[in-house]
């Protein structure tokens, strides 16, 4: 798995107890980033299982120009919206590319950024996902968008 613009890691080291087997975490501070290894160590010992994270400092454009690996989902919460759409949908496109779930959260509550929920949905659309299922919960304004490679999605 690959996550986008992580923050404090909190996501990836979920997706890890989750069953995930290998978490591949981009985050441009990397004061923020540093915060993820102990937590994924202590974890790890907790639960008596290895978690394999590995934090790469810098701007989550770096999935178009380093090989980071090939991923089965891809996530950017909060994060891809903010760039500028040319961005956006190539980071899409590479994601599809591989066949990856990609997950997206909007962020509809902020009124200056390039892109809102209904933008998003048609990024996916066109860039290689035919299949866009959106999540809300009541009151939020940060949609889930999940896209699919393939068409039947409710199905799997």
């Amino acid at each position: 798995m690959l996550d986008l613009g992580s923050n404090n890691k909190s996501l990836p080291v979920m997706m890890l107890r989750g069953g995930a087997r290998e978490v591949v975490a981009v985050e441009l501070i990397p004061s923020i980033g540093e915060v993820s290894q102990p937590n994924a160590r202590i974890l790890s010992w907790r639960d008596v299982h290895p978690y394999d994270i590995q934090v790469v400092s810098g701007d989550i454009r770096l999935f178009l120009s380093e090989d980071l690996g090939s991923f089965d989902v891809v996530t950017a919460l909060s994060s891809l919206c903010f760039l500028p759409e040319a961005d956006m949908a190539r980071i899409i496109q590479k994601a599809a590319s591989m066949g990856a779930v990609l997950i997206l959260q909007a962020n509809d509550a902020i009124d200056n950024i390039p892109a809102k929920t209904l933008d998003l949905h048609r990024m996916l659309r066109d860039n290689g996902y035919p299949e866009v299922q959106v999540h809300t919960r009541e009151g939020g304004g940060q949609p889930l968008l999940v896209g699919f490679t393939w068409v039947g999605a409710e199905g799997r």
